[in-house]
C-alpha cells in the first residue's frame, strides 16, 4: 500500500499544523520560506492527503438527486507541490490573480457531476444543497486522474479543488529533492515561523510518516506475519529433520537389502523424498482454500484491492516443497549412500 502510487507525491514534504490566522501574511510567510536553499515549494490548504476534506452536496447538471463531492480549498501551488497529474487543462498559476474561485476536477468529479465538457463549464460551488459558502462560480480550468486523497480503505472519491484566498490550516513545505540534514531544515522552518507568528506552536510532520500512521496496523500486521511465519518455518524444518532421522533409521534395513538388489543412491534417496513431498502436497490442497478465504475476508476492508492470484499459491507451495526436500535431501543422502554391509552385518 505505501508503495503503490497514491496519484500524488508524499515524499520530501514538512507538513505545518494550525496556521489558520496567517490569511494577511501568507504571502510573507511563503516568501521567507522560497529563500531558504533546501526549499523546494510551498503551498497552503485547508486539507492534505491523509486527513478528511469538507464534503458538500451538488446538483449535477440535468440530474436531480444530489452528489456527495469533497471540496479541497487550496493556494495556487497545491497542485503542482504535490505533482498532481494533468489529463487536461493547467494547474493554477500563482502569477494570476484571476485564477482565485476557479477549479480543477478530478475525473470522478466530472462523471458524478455529468458534466460533458469540463473545461468549457462552470461549477456554481454557492449551489450546495442547505450549505452556504462563499466559494462562489468557478471555472474549471484542469481534470486530474483519482486519487487515493485519503487511504486505500476508501473509495476514490470525487474531489474539486478551489483555488481560494484560504486561512490555511496546513502549510505543505516540499524540500529539494537530495536534502538530508532534516534537522537544520527543520529548525530553520522553526525560525521563520516564529518570527511570524510567534503564539503559534510549531506542529510539523512528515507527509510520509502521516500516511504510514495510517496504515499502523497492517504495518504491525505484517511484521507479525514475517516474524509468525519464520518462527513456523523453522519449528517445521526441526520437526521435519527430525521425523526424518527417524525414519531413515527404520528403514535402514530396507535400504541396504535394496542398495544390494542394485539400486543406485539417487533412486533411493527420490524414494525417500516422495513420501514427505506426498504428504507436502496434501497439507497444500488443505490451507491453499483457508488461505484464500482468510486473504479474501481481508481484503474487504478496503474499497482498492488486488486481485488474488493463482501465482502466489503456486510459487508459495513450490517453496514449501523446496524448503521440504533440502530440509531432508542430506538424511536421506546419507542413509542411501552407506555402506549396504554396515548396514547388514548385525543382521
Amino acid at each position: 500500500m505505501l508503495k503503490t502510487d497514491s496519484g500524488f507525491d508524499k515524499e520530501n514534504i514538512i507538513c505545518l499544523r494550525g496556521y489558520s490566522k496567517l490569511k494577511g501574511k501568507k504571502e510573507f510567510f511563503r516568501t521567507e520560506l522560497m529563500k531558504k536553499s533546501f526549499v523546494d515549494n510551498v503551498a497552503f490548504s485547508k486539507s492534505i492527503p491523509g486527513t478528511n476534506p469538507n464534503s458538500y452536496y451538488l446538483k449535477p447538471k440535468g440530474l436531480v438527486d444530489p452528489v456527495l463531492v469533497s471540496v479541497v480549498e487550496v493556494s495556487q501551488t497545491y497542485p503542482e507541490l504535490y505533482n498532481l497529474t494533468l489529463l487536461e487543462g493547467r494547474y493554477f498559476n500563482e502569477h494570476f490573480e484571476t485564477d482565485i474561485g476557479k477549479v480543477i476536477l478530478n475525473e470522478s468529479a466530472v462523471l458524478e457531476l455529468n458534466i460533458d465538457n469540463p473545461l468549457d463549464e462552470y461549477i456554481e460551488i454557492d449551489k450546495i444543497i442547505n450549505q452556504e459558502t462563499n466559494l462562489g462560480k468557478g471555472k474549471i480550468i484542469g481534470i486530474i486522474p483519482n486519487n487515493h486523497f485519503n487511504s486505500f480503505k476508501t473509495q476514490k472519491q470525487p474531489i474539486i479543488y478551489v483555488c481560494d484566498n484560504v486561512y490555511p490550516l496546513y502549510v505543505s513545505i516540499k524540500l529539494v529533492s537530495g536534502y538530508d540534514n532534516q534537522k537544520m531544515s527543520l529548525m530553520e522552518i522553526e525560525k521563520v515561523c516564529k518570527s511570524i507568528s510567534p503564539e503559534i506552536p510549531f506542529e510539523w510532520f512528515y507527509l510520509d510518516e502521516h500516511m504510514e500512521n495510517i496504515y499502523h496496523e497492517e504495518i504491525v500486521a505484517k511484521k507479525m506475519i514475517i516474524v509468525s511465519s519464520i518462527i513456523a518455518i523453522v519449528i517445521a524444518c526441526s520437526g521435519l529433520f527430525s521425523v526424518s532421522v527417524y525414519l531413515v533409521q527404520r528403514r535402514t534395513k530396507e535400504l541396504a537389502i535394496r542398495k544390494v538388489h542394485s539400486a543406485n543412491t539417487v533412486q533411493l534417496v527420490l524414494m525417500l523424498n516422495s513420501f514427505y513431498i506426498k504428504w507436502i502436497i496434501i497439507a497444500l490442497f488443505v490451507s491453499v482454500p483457508i488461505t484464500y478465504l482468510i486473504i479474501r475476508k481481508w481484503l474487504t476492508y478496503f474499497a482498492s484491492k488486488i486481485d488474488i492470484s493463482l501465482d502466489v499459491f503456486i510459487i508459495s507451495g513450490c517453496i514449501s516443497i523446496l524448503i521440504a526436500v533440502l530440509t531432508v535431501s542430506w538424511i536421506s543422502y546419507s542413509a542411501a549412500s552407506r555402506n549396504p554391509v554396515d548396514s547388514l552385518k548385525y543382521e
